[in-house]
C-alpha cells in the first residue's frame, strides 16, 4: 500500500532502486493489484475462521460490537457524503448499503452454526458490490457514435491509393474513425511504445518531447486549442514514415505541404516528401554501432533520404556482399504485394546492388526470404527495416517469427501433453481400482 503511493512517500525511491523486478512497473498505483490479491487471500482464511465463533460467546459479543461500530461508520460516512458533498453516485450511496448488508449477514453468521448458506450469501454481495460499481464505469456507445469524429475526413482518405500513413498534430483522425476507415496512422493512442520510436517522433513531430506518453504527440494538457499550441512536424522524418497525408484542426503553413481537402473542420493536407512503404537506394551512410539515437537523429537530418539511407558500420562498406554501396542512381521504387502484422511482401527490380528499405518499424524476430532465401535484416534510418540486394529481380518477404513464440509454443504443447497424459494415467488406475 505504501509503495502504491509512489513518490508521495520516500519508500519508494529506495524500493525502486533495490528490489529486482520493481521499475519494470510503469504506474506506481497499479501495485494496488497485489494489496488487492492479499486482500483476497486474507479475506479467504477469515471466511474460514468465522465459522468458529459460534464456539466462543465472549468471542461472538465482541465480533458483534465491532461489526455494529463498523457497519453505523459505514452509513454515517455514506450519509455524510451525500449530505455535504451533494455526491449522490455509486461511490457514496454504495458504502451504505453494501456496509450495511455485509455487516448484518456477518452478524447473522456469528451467531449460528457455520452453513453454506452464509458463504453463497456473503459471495452474492461481494458479487453485487464489484458489478454494480463496475457498470458505472463503463458506457456502451453504439460503433456510429464512437467512429463519428472525424469521419468525413477518413472516409476521403480511405479512396485514395496506398499504402500510406497518415498524421494528425491535433488528434483530428481519432483512432475509431481510422479503423472503420482502415487507415494506418503515425499519431494516436498506444499504452506502450519502443523507446526508439518515441525519440524519432520527438523529431518528425516536432514536439522535441521523448520522455513517455500515452498519446502521439503528447497531450499532457489537452488537445490544442490553437494554431499557435501545435507542434510543427519535420516533413523529412514524416516522410521517411510512408507520412502521406497530415490532418490538422488548425491550418498549417509548412513549406511542402499541400490542402487536399477540409472535412468538417478538419484539414487534410498531402506531404510533398512522402516516401514509398518500400523502396530501393543505392547509397549507404555508415554509422557507428555504438552511436547513439540522438547522433543517428542528427545523421538524418544530414542526409538525403530519398537517395541514401543510414546503415549500422560496416554494412554500409561492404553493402551486404563484399562491394562498397554508392551507385549514382535515383531510388528504385518497390511495390508493396502483401501487408499484414506478421508478413510484408515487397517486389523490386535493381540494375546494380542496392539497399531495400521497408518503412516499417525494426525489431528482433522479424526475418526476411530473398527470392526464398535467408536474407539479413538490417537496420535501416535509424529505426526501419533493410535488406541488401543484388542486381536482379527480388521477391522479399518479411516474416514476424521471433525464437520466444516457438519456445512457448514447445512448452505449452510440452504441458498439454505431459496433462493429457497424467489424466489418462489417473483415469486407468481408477479404473482398475
Amino acid at each position: 500500500m505504501i509503495l502504491a503511493l509512489g513518490s508521495y512517500t520516500p519508500f519508494y525511491r529506495l524500493a525502486y532502486a533495490l528490489l529486482p523486478g520493481l521499475r519494470w512497473m510503469r504506474t506506481p498505483a497499479r501495485l494496488w493489484f497485489f494489496v488487492i490479491l492479499g486482500l483476497a487471500v486474507l479475506a479467504a482464511y477469515g471466511l474460514e475462521a468465522w465459522g468458529e465463533l459460534w464456539r466462543s460467546q465472549r468471542l461472538r459479543r465482541a465480533v458483534s460490537l465491532l461489526l455494529v461500530a463498523a457497519t453505523g461508520c459505514a452509513v454515517t460516512l455514506s450519509l455524510g457524503v451525500m449530505v455535504i458533498s451533494r455526491q449522490y453516485g455509486r461511490s457514496a450511496w454504495g458504502l451504505a448499503l453494501f456496509g450495511a448488508l455485509s455487516g448484518a449477514l456477518l452478524l447473522w453468521a456469528a451467531r449460528r452454526r457455520p452453513s453454506p448458506v452464509f458463504t453463497w450469501l456473503a459471495v452474492a454481495v461481494i458479487a453485487a458490490d464489484l458489478l454494480s460499481f463496475d457498470l458505472t464505469l463503463f458506457r456502451f456507445p453504439s460503433l456510429a457514435e464512437v467512429s463519428a469524429p472525424g469521419r468525413e475526413a477518413a472516409t476521403w482518405l480511405a479512396a485514395q491509393p496506398g499504402p500510406f500513413r497518415t498524421y494528425s498534430p491535433s488528434y483530428s483522425l481519432p483512432q475509431p474513425a481510422a479503423i472503420q476507415a482502415s487507415l494506418q496512422q503515425i499519431d494516436g493512442v498506444e499504452p506502450v511504445h519502443l523507446a526508439r520510436y518515441d525519440r524519432f517522433m520527438a523529431q518528425a513531430g516536432g514536439y522535441d518531447q521523448d520522455t513517455f506518453s500515452v498519446t502521439l504527440p503528447p497531450f499532457h494538457d489537452g488537445l490544442p486549442q490553437g494554431p499557435d499550441d501545435l507542434a510543427l512536424p519535420d516533413l523529412r522524418l514524416l516522410g521517411l514514415l510512408n507520412g502521406r497525408y497530415v490532418a490538422s484542426a488548425f491550418p498549417l503553413e509548412i513549406p511542402g505541404l499541400a490542402l487536399r481537402r477540409q472535412e468538417a473542420g478538419t484539414l487534410v493536407y498531402e506531404n510533398s516528401l512522402a516516401l514509398p512503404r518500400a523502396f530501393v537506394v543505392y547509397q549507404a551512410e555508415p554509422v557507428p554501432g555504438t552511436a547513439t539515437m540522438d547522433e543517428e537523429l542528427s545523421r538524418l537530418q544530414a542526409i538525403d533520404l530519398d537517395r541514401a539511407a543510414l546503415v549500422p558500420d560496416p554494412s554500409a562498406r561492404t553493402g551486404g556482399n563484399g562491394r562498397p554501396l554508392n551507385g549514382p542512381h535515383e531510388p528504385t521504387a518497390a511495390q508493396v504485394t502483401d501487408l499484414s502484422p506478421n508478413r510484408v511482401t515487397a517486389q523490386a527490380v535493381l540494375d546494380e546492388p542496392g539497399l531495400l528499405v521497408l518503412s516499417e518499424i525494426w525489431y528482433p524476430g522479424w526475418q526476411a526470404l530473398d527470392n526464398g532465401q535467408p536474407a539479413p535484416i538490417v537496420r535501416a534510418d535509424a529505426i526501419l527495416r533493410g535488406v541488401y540486394l543484388e542486381a536482379g529481380t527480388h521477391t522479399v518477404e518479411f516474416l514476424y517469427r521471433p525464437w520466444t513464440v516457438r519456445a512457448g509454443l514447445i512448452a505449452s504443447g510440452a504441458t498439454a501433453l505431459a496433462l493429457a497424459g497424467y489424466a489418462a494415467l489417473c483415469l486407468v488406475k481408477s479404473r482398475r481400482r
